[in-house]
């Protein structure tokens, strides 16, 4: 034999050597068998509705449980926007991305621009499909209309998130102040309006928490301006003529409505610039306008939704007070029947779209839900009369954090009633209260299942000064004269006539 082929067998014998003991190795490692794939790689961006921490055992525990390696990007809700339209305009977005709706549409003018320049993937093969019940249980149990109403220009780009009730909003107010003034639960915005005034204590606390300009037309405010104009967004006569809330005589009368709360210090003066989205929970608010699950006290302070912090006093208690009158009908609201949406980025993702559907599915799952909301067991939490209860740890690993990532179509009465509320029936009650008059209400948002293209694509720029008005006429700063000559230029332009035109023909064509 040759010292050429001598030299190829122990080559070959070196390769065959190593090429096992790397195998070897792989499987000491942990690698997964052959069978099965690779971790998956994501990188997300999501809102931090508080202080997240990432990088924890929890988060390694999720990673193993779901074969996927995170890139987590958690950005408080205050700078969200303004990041999230940076990277759409950029085009630098991570694999899974949550959009925010903005003001009356489900999607912003940059994010219709995103869609159309191809930066998210089109789901609808996947949705549409006749397997998608066996492929994505979880995500097929999602209400029709909700995908229906995600549809843009006849596709499906966007997963919902944080499905809601079809009305969701709740005024919680501090049971233990109330009692200590001696004062009832309002019935009206004018004492409403007059409660909280009479529980401010400035600077101290305040009486409403107003987390920003956007909030004055955002869920829980919103329901109050329904009590003044008795329409949600845009509202539709018989004929199919729109008109839109914030533009209506009426919303004049919630906008002094908060005026007055400004006037007394019922409210923080930096209320604009977002001043604290936690001052209710941290004791310097007695009332905040949110959704109904949101606040409704546990046994166990721990079990709380949002609990109060824990400098708070211990005597603490909150009450979810009945919808209140207004001119127009009842402080409630009208769904679109979630609160955000996923998109996926499509360069770089092609052909993986099924395993990020498939983990989304995963996310949507009742075994999800459960874990980001109590953790592992003997690690997180404790079991105590068949009832789970979170322990220090909980909080440590943040393990809330990732319950801001899920999207499980769950019931969301159901999920606060085995918190081992304080007071189940009283809330029950007050729910169905709000329930039955919103139902009185008949509210709708017909605007949802309609497309207009101006709405769409003009809407942000078009309405770009509105939240610094509604601010600047709560503040004083401008009168409602020149609040009406600034909605009368808006109501008389090109632009509001185009959208009002398109709305009513696709009304039409739907009657």
């Amino acid at each position: 034999m040759n010292m050429a082929r001598w030299a190829l067998l122990l080559m070959t014998a070196w390769l065959l050597a190593g090429a096992i003991g790397c195998e070897r190795d792989g499987e000491q490692a942990g690698l997964p068998p052959p069978n099965e794939e690779p971790p998956l790689a994501v990188g997300f961006m999501n809102i931090a509705w508080r202080t997240a921490k990432t990088d924890t055992e929890f988060q390694r525990e999720l990673e193993k449980r779901l074969n996927v390696t995170f890139t987590p990007s958690f950005i408080p809700r205050s700078d969200y926007e303004q990041k999230l339209k940076v990277a759409l305009t950029t085009g630098q977005i991570p694999d899974l991305v949550q959009l925010l709706p903005d003001g009356p549409q489900h999607y912003t003018s940059v994010q219709v621009k995103a869609i159309e320049d191809g930066m998210f993937a089109d789901l609808t093969p996947y949705i549409r499909s006749a397997s998608f019940a066996r492929d994505y249980p979880n995500l097929a149990s999602y209400p029709a209309s909700v995908w229906d109403k995600l549809t843009y220009k006849g596709k499906i780009y966007g997963i919902p998130r944080y499905l809601e009730p079809e009305t969701f909003d709740g005024f919680y107010m501090r049971r233990d102040l109330l009692d200590a003034g001696g004062m009832k639960l309002p019935e009206t915005v004018d004492e409403l309006a007059d409660t909280l005034i009479r529980l401010s204590s400035p600077p101290d606390r305040y009486g409403l928490e107003i987390g920003g300009a956007k909030a004055l037309d955002g869920p829980g405010l919103k329901s109050v301006s329904v009590a003044f104009t008795g329409v949600m967004n845009w509202g539709v006569d018989d004929k199919g003529n729109f008109t839109y809330q914030n533009f209506m005589p009426e919303y004049r009368q919630y906008l002094l409505w908060l005026k007055k709360l400004y006037d007394a210090k019922a409210i923080d003066p930096e209320f604009a610039l977002g001043a604290d989205a936690d001052a209710y929970k941290k004791g310097e608010a007695a009332a905040k306008a949110h959704r109904w699950h949101s606040y409704a006290p546990a046994d166990n302070p721990r079990m709380t939704t949002v609990p109060f912090a824990a400098h708070v006093n211990p005597a603490a208690d909150s009450v979810l007070i009945p919808p209140v009158r207004g001119p127009r009908g009842w402080a409630v609201d009208a769904n679109i029947g979630f609160y955000t949406q996923t998109v996926i980025r499509a360069e770089g993702n092609e052909g993986q779209i099924p395993r990020y559907l498939k983990l989304i599915d995963r996310l949507a799952a009742p075994e999800y839900r459960e874990l980001v909301t109590h953790g592992v067991e003997g690690v997180h939490h404790y079991i105590k009369d068949g009832r789970k209860n979170n322990l220090p740890r909980f909080e440590e690993d943040c393990v809330a954090c990732w319950g801001w990532f899920q999207h499980e179509a769950r019931d969301i009465m159901a999920d606060t009633l085995q918190r081992g509320l304080k007071r189940p029936e009283e809330f029950a009650q007050t729910v169905d209260t709000i329930y039955a008059r919103y139902k009185e209400m008949g509210l709708t948002n017909p605007h949802y299942s309609l497309e207009s293209d101006t709405l769409m694509t003009r809407w942000g720029n078009f309405t770009k000064d509105l939240n610094d008005n509604r601010v600047k006429v709560v503040m004083g700063i401008m009168t409602l004269e020149q609040w009406d000559d600034y909605v009368d230029g808006l109501v008389a332009s090109d632009i509001y006539k185009d959208i009002q035109h398109e709305l009513k023909a696709a009304w039409e064509q739907s009657q």
